[in-house]
């Protein structure tokens, strides 16, 4: 019996040491993906921790002449809250800088899930399209591929500043800023589903920005139905 009970602890305190702790000045959120009328989503929720200034959750549909797409907006109340929504952004962004939006979208049939570099070719030609269109600096941090709770997503990291023209057209910052951006993609009712997450920061701190948007990326879990019975 005392054989029996102290494996018993031995197993409670595995258990308990697997739980990872949120880390100061982070709190855990979760968000559901929701779906709009026209505009279908993914059936499930992301968790994950964020900044404790990111207090306020927006969430919306963009809509443009692709189709559009829903997305997440954890921010301060204290920022800028303005959601952004079609093809030409008019509202643009002077206040400074510091969150997280997630966006999902519908691709097509479902495949064969790749997320690894193949994908980067194509990421890095559409921002070097947008480099010559709208930014005056670009460059990059760094590409990578991370398995995060057993997804895999492409990750990159960039700055630039950004001259929005006449009609403000293209990205919605305006301004010098530093990204990070990490992409997967799953299967669900028979479509292939996108997930970008994009971590930006202008005029805010940037010594601790990657920091903060590694922290809050390492600790994303995607649940959804399909992931529910893959298990």
């Amino acid at each position: 019996m005392r054989v029996v009970a102290c494996l018993f602890g031995i197993v409670l305190l595995a258990g308990s040491a697997c739980q990872k702790k949120v880390p100061a000045g982070f709190v855990e959120r979760r968000a559901d993906f929701k779906s709009f009328k026209f505009y279908p989503n993914l059936e499930g929720n992301i968790k994950l921790n964020v900044p404790v200034k990111f207090d306020t959750l927006l969430n919306w549909v963009d809509r443009s002449d692709a189709g559009g797409s829903t997305k997440l907006r954890f921010t301060s109340s204290k920022g800028c809250l303005t959601q952004e929504s079609g093809y030409i952004h008019v509202d643009i962004c002077d206040d400074d800088i510091d969150r997280l939006t997630i966006e999902s979208y519908p691709i097509g049939p479902a495949t064969r899930i790749n997320n690894d570099t193949a994908g980067f070719a194509y990421a890095a030609m559409r921002l070097q399209q947008a480099a010559r269109s709208y930014v005056n600096k670009f460059a990059w941090h760094s590409k990578s591929v991370k398995t995060i709770n057993e997804r895999q997503f492409r990750v990159l990291e960039y700055w630039g500043s950004q001259n929005l023209g006449r009609n403000k057209q293209g990205e919605f910052v305006k301004g010098p800023f530093e990204r990070l951006v990490a992409t997967t993609r799953l299967n669900q009712g028979g479509r292939e589903w996108g997930i970008t997450m994009l971590f930006e920061c202008k005029r805010c701190d940037y010594a601790g920005f990657a920091k903060n948007a590694h922290t809050a990326l390492e600790s994303v879990i995607i649940d959804t139905i399909a992931s529910r019975i893959s298990k």
